[in-house]
């Protein structure tokens, strides 16, 4: 099953949720992709890299006519020796910006594996803040407004893990802020899912249509994005969406849609300009691309905001968004004017409390996975009905031949709950190790699972 995002999630490398995927295509379809890259970069690397990313963008771009434009120029760049003399981070920064010179497509870009994502290509992208699926704070301010800080969009099992569980205590609000000035996209159906909650119930609401490119051919799919039933629904108040240079690509169609829905009101700076969804591929010597093979479309406007962006209905530095957000809302909730600079200033009680511990059954879920693979068979009910279905039908092969050569499990070690808020582990085998990811919902079972080795 293709993995659906526009983005990886709050600008860490995400390799794969089960809740979209099925397991991780590297570990179960190649398993030679698990070895480490090369640290050699050459001539020769370069030259690999180029017809790799030639491939990926003649079968998988959106655009053909664009793809092919732009495997010209690398291509005739590699040969007149303009990428000459470059190492790996440079050489993809420069690879980047060839290519976006065709396209003028933001999310098409070459990356060093594992490197933080950031729109600008210059600047050092500061570590990502914890959060617990994208959530990085939610809070009640003084005058009984609501605020909520979403910087990813995880899949909707995960987001609807925490949103089911914030949503109910910020409904006696009387308006509530969602900010995304620093949310870089995720899963097209996460955003969906947070739709859902300002609409009204019952009948779903068409919110997007994604427009996919079938590999290899000029013909196209559409995939259409509708709202679902929640467990509460937030209507009838004032809702302000803060957006900014930062917010970009699912976190531009979450401000779109909500713009466009006329279910808030945007204030701030517009937004980054990237529509196009696609996927990582690698390209060898430790470099992949992210390809954009689809392209979305409002059902309203049958338009999206590539190129262009999100514009605020309230333009204001995304800087002062906040305060002009919580001066609106005030006012606008038929109370007295106050000044905030930041959420934390008027903050009366903290709605999100971020995990630090692990998950009490994590521990011996991967131990009861691992057998299960070794065995060739998942441990389906340790599984969410979704993952469940993804991973339906037998291990493949050769994820089960790589995880009997490891050999018996010798220590399992809790690392951290990562940035993300999954659980990570160390585990060791008698012959390597890997490093495993691991999400439980509120009823125990796992929506986010990965591994790779150590």
């Amino acid at each position: 099953m293709r993995i659906v995002k526009y983005l990886a999630l709050a600008g860490l490398s995400v390799t794969c949720f089960l809740t979209a995927s099925a397991i991780c295509p590297a570990a179960a379809q190649m398993p030679a992709a698990m070895e480490p890259s090369t640290p050699s970069f050459d001539a020769k690397a370069q030259g690999e890299v180029v017809e790799a990313a030639a491939k990926a963008l003649a079968d998988k771009y959106v655009f053909p006519e664009k793809a092919a434009a732009a495997v010209a120029l690398i291509r005739d760049n590699l040969q007149g020796g303009r990428y000459a003399g470059f190492q790996k981070a440079d050489f993809a920064k420069r690879l980047t910006e060839d290519l976006q010179s065709i396209s003028h497509d933001k999310h098409m870009r070459v990356s060093v594996d594992g490197a933080p994502f950031s729109l600008d290509a210059d600047a050092k992208a500061p570590p990502p803040p914890l959060t617990m699926f994208g959530f990085e704070r939610a809070d009640r301010l003084k005058g009984n407004i609501g605020y909520v800080k979403l910087d990813g969009f995880h899949p909707p099992e995960a987001l609807g893990a925490v949103a089911d569980e914030l949503m109910p205590k910020l409904l006696g609000t009387k308006a509530l802020i969602i900010d995304m000035r620093d949310n870089h996209g995720g899963d097209p159906a996460g955003v969906s899912r947070l739709v859902s909650y300002f609409v009204a119930p019952g009948t779903p609401v068409h919110v997007n249509d994604l427009i996919w490119r079938k590999e290899g051919t000029t013909e196209y799919n559409r995939e259409a994005f509708s709202t679902s039933a929640t467990t509460v629904t937030y209507r009838s108040k004032p809702v302000y969406v803060l957006t900014g240079p930062g917010t970009f690509s699912g976190g531009e169609e979450f401000s779109y849609d909500m713009q466009v829905l006329k279910l808030a009101t945007l204030v701030g700076e517009t937004t980054g300009g990237g529509a196009n969804p696609g996927d990582s591929w690698p390209l060898g010597a430790g470099l992949s691309i992210f390809v954009p093979s689809g392209r979305a479309e409002n059902p309203v406007t049958k338009t999206s905001w590539e190129g262009v962006g999100v514009s605020p209905d309230i333009a204001t530095p995304a800087a002062d968004a906040f305060a002009t957000a919580y001066s609106a809302a005030l006012k606008a909730t038929h109370q007295n004017h106050a000044t905030a600079t930041a959420p934390s200033k008027v903050s009366t009680e903290r709605l999100l409390v971020l995990r630090t511990k692990p998950y009490p059954q994590g521990e011996a879920y991967i131990r009861r996975e691992i057998d299960g693979l070794v065995r060739g068979e998942h441990a389906f009910d340790m599984f969410s009905h979704t993952v469940a279905e993804a991973l339906k039908g037998p291990v493949p092969a050769g994820l089960q031949a790589m995880m009997k050569a490891l050999g018996p499990v010798e220590n399992i070690r809790f690392v951290r709950v990562d940035p993300l808020g999954s659980d990570e582990y160390d585990v060791a085998f008698a012959k390597g190790a890997q490093t495993w990811i691991l999400a439980l919902d509120r009823a125990g079972k796992i929506i986010i699972f990965n591994f790779r080795p150590k």
